[in-house]
């Protein structure tokens, strides 16, 4: 006969879509174990909408990744850094044409007729 305390009998009486938190992630399992889980997971989304909320959760330790790990995740997701074209090692000069520079002329000295 097995022993059953009152929270298991309640947990068997409650409808199984009102029980939050049921899913137990065990330590130390291979990674068949992890993908199957998540896969279980992920087949009771019925929208989009409940799936981005509970994604966007999931990624918040994203950061903590190895750069391999972030790349294979990238790859999967189909995302790609764009390469930006490389131009001639050549530089590119610009010249900037400046105007003459404008000065004021002397005034001019009449040195030429005596007006005294």
């Amino acid at each position: 006969m097995q022993h059953h305390t009152d929270l298991d009998i309640f947990v068997d009486m409650m409808d199984s879509r009102h029980v939050i938190h049921d899913e137990v992630i065990e330590p130390r399992q291979n990674p068949e174990y992890y993908i199957t889980k998540a896969q279980h997971i992920r087949e009771q989304f019925t929208d989009n909408k409940n799936y981005y909320f509970f994604l966007k959760e999931f990624i918040t330790k994203y950061k903590d990744l190895d750069d391999g790990q972030k790349i294979s995740i990238k790859e999967e997701m189909g995302i790609f850094e764009k390469e930006i074209p490389k131009k001639d090692d050549k530089k590119t000069d610009i010249k900037i044409k400046k105007g003459k520079k404008k000065t004021k002329p002397k005034p001019k000295l009449n040195m030429g007729a005596d007006d005294y």
